[in-house]
């Protein structure tokens, strides 16, 4: 009996998700730059027991891809579970819509929204990015925190683990 107990407790635990997304760098520094910080974050969460971590990088950081990861986790996640999802890279704002720089079709604040709104889970969403100010309206939702590296879409300035803004919603 006590074994059934434990093992419904250990299931009921809630599971921490994590996505990081190295975009496009431009350059050899930017690229080595970019998938360091990835694997420093994969490291940072990897001794977390039962964490389901997903890194995509280089070639691998489509928008196909994203949303992919994004709706596996959609399908597995509940309301106790959290996600976090770190975007590092050059980002773009239209004074329209902010857009993560990636292999082929940019991701844009809204499609990053409208796979996020299908996640259940609890939400922390760094957008390391230039430009990323421009994706706060977007992105803002009760139950999940953004952080931005900068301001406004305005802000094409470069960045670095030093220069983030926390832009909080819940």
């Amino acid at each position: 009996m006590f074994l059934l107990l434990a093992a419904a407790a250990l299931s009921a635990q809630a599971t921490s998700f994590y996505l990081t997304v190295a975009g496009l760098g431009g350059e050899p520094d930017y690229e080595q730059r970019f998938a360091t910080w990835a694997g420093d974050f994969k490291k940072a969460v990897s001794s977390e027991p039962g964490a389901k971590i997903e890194v995509l990088s280089g070639k691998d950081a489509t928008k196909a891809n994203i949303l992919a990861k994004l709706s596996s986790f959609a399908g597995q996640a509940k309301a106790d579970d959290t996600l976090a999802v770190f975007f590092i890279g050059h980002g773009t704002f239209d004074d329209i819509d902010y857009k993560l720089n990636i292999p082929g079709q940019d991701i844009s604040a809204s499609e990053l929204s409208d796979a996020l709104n299908k996640i259940p889970a609890r939400q922390l969403v760094v957008l390391g990015t230039s430009a990323s100010g421009g994706a706060i309206e977007k992105l803002q939702k009760s139950q999940r925190t953004v952080i931005t590296a900068t301001k406004a879409g305005t802000e094409k300035n470069a960045t670095d683990r030093k220069s983030t803004r926390l832009n909080s919603s819940h």
